[in-house]
């Protein structure tokens, strides 16, 4: 399946493009129309086939030098491929909220951007008519928008969610992350002098620490805690959840509760995939 996804700037396309992205189509953002009839036939020798490309203003060279040439272009890649054009559009209003919240400017007007609008509405107006599918998504979360996609072009979601946790060390600096666990409360086998220099890979400092029972404790309910989120989590908001976990110096307890917890959870989690990384492990 190809799929085309165009519309108003502001209008969600990203949201749109990653929500395919997210259910195993291989995606491109603003790849110039020129090149689009190459790159299909390239993948047409891989065992990719649902394939999803953003086309908006962007594309100056498409929209503003011999637009009429390029426009029938297009269509006859639509109809050469049997491809889909999903079209997205916004209210004014919201399309100014929507700027002001993400500080974006609309790409044909930095100061005026209601001019910008209405300009690009009148550009892409023949994009608009040929479109297979129409989404406002004035009123739309992202959610929303993801299944009334995935809807149309008769897709069933992917339930399958990719958890990474991450050890680190928060003298080293904090991780980037959806979640991020504190587990300096927990005993720190740094102070054993026959632990010190181990780590949490070591069965020596996994013994140590599951022999307090608050670790245990702590273990339980956080994963009770994880069990529940991504029950709520898969499918909603993205196929990627990133766990990080903190002590000291990333190099005991926070090692030790990733690699458990990542054994928990694919365990009892036949539909996740969890990966682990232990960024300060190594550092002294």
């Amino acid at each position: 399946m190809i799929v085309f996804i165009t519309g108003i700037s502001g209008s969600g396309k990203n949201t749109a493009l990653k929500v395919l992205e997210d259910n195993a189509f291989f995606c491109i953002d603003n790849l110039p129309i020129q090149l689009i009839p190459k790159f299909l036939e390239v993948l047409s020798f891989t065992n990719i086939r649902n394939i999803a490309l953003t086309v908006d203003v962007r594309l100056k060279d498409f929209f503003f030098n011999n637009f009429e040439q390029n426009l029938n272009e297009f269509f006859e890649i639509l109809e050469r491929y049997d491809a889909k054009l999903i079209f997205l559009d916004c209210r004014d209003e919201v399309l100014l909220n929507r700027f002001k919240a993400n500080r974006r400017v609309h790409p044909l007007s930095v100061n005026n951007p209601l001019e910008g609008i209405a300009k690009e509405r009148e550009i892409i107006k023949r994009l608009k008519e040929k479109a297979d599918f129409y989404i406002d998504t004035s009123f739309l979360t992202p959610y929303d928008l993801g299944n009334t996609i995935l809807s149309l072009l008769n897709l069933v979601p992917s339930m399958d969610l990719t958890i990474k946790l991450i050890s680190f060390g928060y003298k080293y600096g904090l991780v980037n992350a959806d979640i991020v666990l504190d587990v300096r409360l927990l005993k720190n086998p740094f102070y054993i002098n026959e632990l010190s220099n181990k780590t949490g890979l070591d069965i020596q400092v996994r013994e140590y620490l599951l022999s307090d029972s608050f670790t245990i404790d702590f273990i339980n309910r956080t994963y009770g805690y994880l069990e529940f989120f991504i029950s709520n989590y898969l499918g909603r908001v993205k196929n990627l959840l990133e766990v990080a976990v903190g002590c000291t110096g990333g190099k005991h307890r926070s090692v030790f509760v990733v690699e458990y917890l990542s054994e928990l959870l694919s365990k009892n989690n036949s539909n996740i995939k969890v990966i682990t990384e232990h960024r300060d492990i190594s550092k002294s």
